[in-house]
């Protein structure tokens, strides 16, 4: 089953639920049920204001802009406006008479305008809409007369007019209580000569056409009228409430009819096919959905049923560069047809061409490598170099240490051990070279192990020590070596001349006390340092001055 049939029946169901809920409504009224009353009313209005919103809404989307688009939105538009006035009167403003009674004069509305906007639909219809004068909008005009002719009919009486024995402050349109005047009947008759109009000029666009069968189509929907009047009788017989009024019927007639006209064609989709095909020099087809072409541009498709079935939704070659695209239209299929030879080609120079640029990026990638190598390589040296750099004076002194010593003197030992102490200050110097490149900083633990380390180098050259370091910052480079530096001219310059020799570090001063008998003589440091001399024992004072990180 198609689509197009399956939503046909959801909307007849629809229908058919809403005069469903409206019986329900009609008999629990009876019973002054309230609640299920209004849930029915509820339930039925808003499933016919839902059918007709979703009729104007698929005009409006299925159909380009043009003024049959526009009349039919009217159109449903005031078959809305018809149920609305309906609600109002019979539900809302029962308690105001001139009110319930200009409500009545409402309905007359969309009775004139539906079937005069339908006959100026009609004139776009068929394969070429026929370019019509001014006298087209006249039919429109004299509807508008006779509506203002209605709604003012308590100033003439010409449409109703009451018995003598009726107040007018009472009159609200019952029957019995008035009697049909002149405008009444022309309203009818008004709207009669519309949709006769309107069958007239179908017939004759689908004469034109040479397609009968889309004249007489639309109008099989008229068929819904005693269908469904057919189905109040059955159940008025059975003492049941009427499940749609006359206004409904013919409203969902009206829906039926211009559906048809749409679905048949009658009405395309953009009224200018024919004359925008003909200017277009690209092989474009639409067809119907047996796959009959109904448009055709000067450039044929070249392809069997068969091949435009498989291109719906997807594509395939006709041809070796031949593509044929295809996807499914409302009443139809559109097929594209395109040379693809000249995209081929590039293909073919794009490959070659990525071949090459493959080719150039491995090369760039090892050249990337090499130079990555080589940075690294470059980097380590400059670290050797700021290291050796940086020990270059304590390696001298190394190398003038070891010019005095003899393997048979007695101070050999002492010597070598003296040598020992300054090579642990070279490694640990060196090493702050190559944390500092890795981290930026010195931590507190490395210059602890560094100091230690000299300390215990510093025991085998005869010196007692002992330390204690109570530090917890991060110190830069600078500062570390400046510490670690003023330390080692202290105990190089007091090697030999001390027994002990005690180290307390904070985060502010680092101070040296030794049992020296007079003050050393220090070499220039980087940091200030004091020396005093009192009882035998001398102290040395560095003032760090909290440099860190």
């Amino acid at each position: 089953m198609h689509i197009h049939v399956k939503r046909a029946l959801l909307f007849f169901c629809c229908l058919l639920l809403g005069g469903l809920c409206q019986v329900v409504d009609s008999i629990v009224a009876d019973y002054d049920n309230c609640f299920i009353s209004t849930l029915m009313f509820c339930t039925y209005k808003m499933t016919y204001c839902g059918l007709i919103l979703h009729f104007v809404q698929s005009v409006r989307r299925r159909l380009l802009p043009s003024p049959a688009k526009n009349y039919m939105i009217a159109s449903g538009l005031l078959m809305l406006f018809f149920l609305l006035v309906q609600t109002v009167c019979y539900r809302i403003v029962q308690w105001s008479i001139p009110i319930d009674r200009h409500c009545w004069y409402l309905y007359y509305v969309p009775i004139i305008l539906v079937p005069t906007l339908f006959l100026m639909s009609s004139y776009y219809f068929g394969d070429r809409p026929i370019q019509h004068s001014r006298i087209k909008r006249y039919p429109l005009f004299l509807g508008l007369i006779l509506i203002f002719g209605i709604l003012t009919n308590d100033l003439h009486h010409l449409a109703f007019k009451p018995n003598p024995d009726i107040d007018m402050e009472k009159f609200i349109g019952k029957s019995g209580t008035y009697t049909h005047g002149i405008l009444f009947y022309a309203a009818y008759i008004w709207a009669g000569l519309m949709l006769a109009a309107s069958i007239v000029h179908l017939i004759s666009s689908s004469h034109k056409m040479q397609d009968w069968r889309k004249a007489i189509s639309p109008f099989l929907c008229i068929l819904l009228v005693p269908m469904l009047t057919t189905i109040n009788k059955i159940l008025v017989a059975a003492d049941l409430p009427e499940p749609f009024k006359m206004a409904e019927i013919m409203i969902f007639c009206m829906i039926g009819v211009q559906e048809y006209c749409i679905r048949n064609r009658l009405l395309p989709h953009n009224i200018n096919y024919d004359s925008f095909f003909s200017q277009l020099e690209l092989p474009v087809c639409i067809t119907d959905y047996d796959v009959k072409p109904v448009y055709q541009t000067t450039i044929p498709v070249h392809a069997d049923k068969d091949q435009m079935r498989q291109a719906v939704g997807d594509y395939v070659y006709t041809e070796q560069d031949t593509r044929l695209s295809g996807m499914e239209l409302h009443g139809g299929y559109a097929f594209f047809a395109s040379d693809e030879s000249e995209l081929h080609r590039l293909n073919e120079e794009l490959e070659d061409a990525n071949d090459i640029l493959s080719m150039e990026n491995e090369l760039i990638e090892h050249e990337n490598e090499l130079l990555e190598e080589k940075a690294a390589i470059e980097e380590q040296n400059r670290l050797y170099d700021d290291a050796a750099s940086a020990v270059y004076d304590a390696q001298k002194r190394i190398e003038a240490a070891l010019k005095f010593v003899q393997p048979d003197m007695p101070s050999y030992r002492r010597d070598i051990a003296f040598v020992l102490f300054i090579m642990a200050y070279v490694k640990r110097k060196a090493n702050f070279v190559m944390l500092n490149a890795d981290h930026g900083s010195i931590t507190p633990y490395e210059l602890t192990v560094a100091l230690k380390e000299s300390l215990r180098f510093l025991n085998y050259c005869g010196v007692e020590t002992d330390a204690r370091i109570t530090v917890s910052k991060d110190y830069s480079w600078e500062a570390a070596t400046a510490i670690y530096d003023c330390f080692e001219a202290a105990a190089e310059v007091l090697c030999g001349r001390i027994s002990e020799l005690w180290m307390h570090l904070t985060e502010n001063e680092m101070l040296l006390l030794t049992d020296a008998a007079q003050a050393p003589e220090l070499p220039e440091l980087p940091l200030p340092v004091s020396c005093s001399c009192d009882d035998g024992q001398t102290v040395i004072r560095v003032q760090i001055g909290g440099d860190d990180k």
